[in-house]
């Protein structure tokens, strides 16, 4: 019996309307994290504030970003994700009445939200 390697093997003989449409999902994925993240930011249990949707962008973006990276070796391109995602949290959370009120209310986890899913998205673009 052979041994069977634990290697990943990571395909790239891929088309480029395989990576549109890779980079498309990834987007649409962004910008559903950005709502979920901005609709939870004041997320209560109890009388005590819990903003987990701070730690899951920076987690969130991170996976993001690893994904896009498997799609192509430039890292302005694996960064399209986590700039859509920042683009769509700012565009609900500053043209949508309900949602504004989310961040004007809660400046500092608004800053940390956005800093967290920028650091997640940035940190595995850095480090290729």
């Amino acid at each position: 019996m052979g041994r069977s390697s634990s290697r990943a093997v990571i395909r790239t003989d891929f088309s480029r309307g395989e990576q549109v449409t890779a980079y498309g999902w990834l987007c649409l994925g962004a910008a559903m994290s950005a709502l979920l993240c901005l609709v939870y930011l004041d997320a209560h249990i109890g009388s005590v504030a819990v903003p987990y949707p701070i730690v899951l962008a920076f987690l969130f973006n991170l996976v993001l970003t690893r994904t896009a990276l498997l799609w192509t070796g430039r890292v302005w391109l694996a960064l399209i994700p986590v700039a859509c995602w920042v683009l769509v949290l700012l565009g609900l959370g500053l043209g949508v009445e309900m949602l504004s009120s989310v961040l004007t209310a809660n400046k500092i986890r608004a800053l940390a939200l956005v800093l967290s899913g920028l650091i997640g998205g940035l940190v595995p673009a850095l480090r290729s």
